[in-house]
């Protein structure tokens, strides 16, 4: 998970990227967990501002926030991503230090200067590999620095 550093009121983006060690990883799920101070910005249609790197040809990923019913930009505190395509096969794998997405954070206009956590909750990472068998994952934290 990357970092970012911004002032009050701005919109700066992080990455996330394969850390393969290689495994040869078709797809991939993790939740993010964020500060309230610091959120994944909402798009106009309610989902997280986060985009899958179009070069991986993960046509089925998505983005959604958590806990399921949340309302964004008010209760929500995590966001789930999930990398996937129709393409499981050795060709279709993530090379590994891919950028697999990147999301928007939206820094409060009233968020204190320091750093908040982007964490990776125990046990809510996970990966596929290409004959479609899943395991654990685990995700460095990254943070957001506000200015």
């Amino acid at each position: 998970m990357g970092s970012a550093a911004g002032t009050p009121g701005q919109v700066v983006s992080f990455s996330v990227t394969l850390g393969a060690a290689g495994q040869d990883v078709a797809g991939t799920l993790n939740d993010i967990v964020f500060d309230p101070s610091t959120p994944i910005a909402v798009t106009a249609f309610g989902k997280p501002d986060c985009t899958v790197n179009s070069s991986l040809g993960k046509d089925v990923s998505g983005f959604s926030f958590l806990p399921s019913g949340c309302t964004p930009g008010v209760d929500c505190t995590s966001a789930r991503a999930l990398v996937a395509g129709f393409n499981v096969n050795p060709f279709g794998s993530i090379p590994d230090g891919a950028v697999l997405y990147t999301c928007n954070v939206q820094i409060s206009a009233t968020a204190m200067a320091g750093s908040t956590l982007l964490a990776c909750p125990p046990g809510s990472s996970f990966y596929t590999d290409p004959n479609k068998v899943d395991f654990p994952a685990d995700c460095a934290n990254g943070s957001i620095t506000v200015q």
